[in-house]
């Protein structure tokens, strides 16, 4: 029955976030997320402290890698880091971070960390928060201290899929303590929310944004500006590693059209909507470019723009498209951009930053199969078909994600300056 099968997959998924919990240790993990891909199971790990889940020269993921080919039976396994934006409203995190200060700290500070772990969390913008702290704490007699602060749902189908809940514990001298951290995130909806809606005046000059707005796209005729743009993405993608994917191959098209001479506005919108449809289609890889045609041509582009955007495709067992080759200097261009930014990104990720980063370095781990395995370096090699060699390709990408490295979370945070 299929439902045995959806127990099964969650089951395996909750056994790895396990598995990678107790390997990895004190590294801010907050969850995995297991998908399939035509290449094999992808796991991207989010995490507080990209670096240490990387390890030095990315030892950590090597041994990841083996370990869940064997015990686990994943084939292919493909590990991607991705950094948690706010940490005060991941319930894994705080609940980790109080475990962590208890077992350096001692029980008898436990009243100000718990204070303070509520005011981080509030601060961040928080409904509302609740922390439990049970066990021999602070004499030899167990108790459970609570703190708590905002409005927390604690009955309803909110309560359940909505409240972030987490379970940690801290093991001290006098015993195990156990930690409880519920958190209500401020996007939460409510069913008893109730909005009133102003009345708009528009203004002349609003009217004349939106004129410029549409002279700008018309430059490429294009139907969409960025800014449409990107919410139609939102609209349809949710991970945040995802949209990191999806500015970077937006950033090294844009380079490349410049320096090839090609129209930059159409050459970014197709780097930045190339995979328009993964949000909806990455639990069945297979279906992946087959809700695109019809997403981009309810939104007003052309025939010509949404072949190339399936052109990227060629090769892969989605869509039927096996079998077909790319042709055009175009699909060429987005094939091979959108391909690298993998090998970019985890290299990064890897050196802390995207700091320093040269062709030379990126070079040799392209050289280096055994890292990213899953990417295909000839797609990425199809960058000679628009008279580059790979090592003037290489220097324009990174220069790209460079100028975008802060947005797309490739830049050293404060406490990894101070490691």
């Amino acid at each position: 029955m299929i439902e045995r099968k959806f127990v099964a997959e969650k089951l395996k998924e909750f056994q790895i976030q396990e598995y990678i919990g107790k390997t990895l240790g004190d590294v801010g993990q907050s969850h995995i997320k297991l998908q399939k891909t035509p290449l094999g199971e992808k796991i991207i790990i989010f995490a507080s402290r990209p670096g240490l889940v990387v390890g030095r020269g990315g030892e950590n993921i090597r041994r990841l890698t083996k370990h869940l080919k064997e015990d686990f039976g994943l084939e292919n396994p493909q590990i991607e880091i991705s950094e948690v934006e706010n940490i005060n409203l991941d319930a894994n995190i705080v609940a980790e971070r109080i475990a962590t200060s208890l077992e350096r700290f001692g029980s008898s500070k436990f009243k100000g960390v718990g204070h303070k772990s509520i005011e981080n969390v509030m601060a961040a913008g928080a409904l509302g928060v609740e922390i439990l702290i049970s066990g021999k704490i602070p004499g030899s007699r167990a108790k459970r201290w609570r703190f708590y602060k905002g409005y927390l749902k604690k009955c309803g189908d909110i309560s359940i899929t909505g409240i972030r809940t987490a379970y940690k514990t801290a093991n001290l001298k006098k015993g195990v303590i156990g930690i409880q951290v519920r958190i209500m995130p401020p996007d939460i909806e409510l069913p008893d929310k109730i909005e009133f809606v102003k009345e708009v005046v528009v203004e002349e000059n609003d009217d004349e944004v939106k004129d410029e707005e549409k002279k700008e796209s018309s430059k490429s005729d294009l139907p969409l500006t960025r800014d449409e743009a990107i919410k139609l993405l939102k609209k349809h993608n949710k991970e945040k590693s995802d949209f990191n994917h999806y500015l970077e191959s937006e950033a090294i098209m844009k380079a490349l059209a410049k320096k090839l001479g090609e129209d930059e506005e159409l050459w970014r919108m197709l780097g930045l909507l190339h995979d328009v449809d993964w949000g909806i289609t990455k639990e069945n890889t297979k279906d992946h470019l087959t809700k695109a045609p019809e997403i981009l041509k309810e939104a007003g582009f052309s025939n010509d723009f949404i072949q190339t955007i399936i052109s990227h495709g060629y090769g892969f067992d989605c869509a039927d498209l096996k079998d077909k080759k790319r042709t055009k200097k175009v699909e060429h261009a987005l094939a091979c951009s959108e391909t690298i930014t993998g090998l970019i990104h985890a290299y990064a990720l890897m050196r802390g930053s995207m700091e320093g980063m040269e062709a030379k370095g990126l070079k040799k781990k392209f050289k280096d199969k055994a890292f990213v395995a899953a990417i295909n370096r000839d797609i990425i090699k199809e960058c000679e078909k628009l008279g580059l060699e790979l090592n003037d390709f290489f220097e324009l990408a990174i220069d790209a994600v460079k100028s975008i490295a802060a947005e797309v979370d490739l830049v050293k945070t404060e406490e990894d300056k101070k490691e």
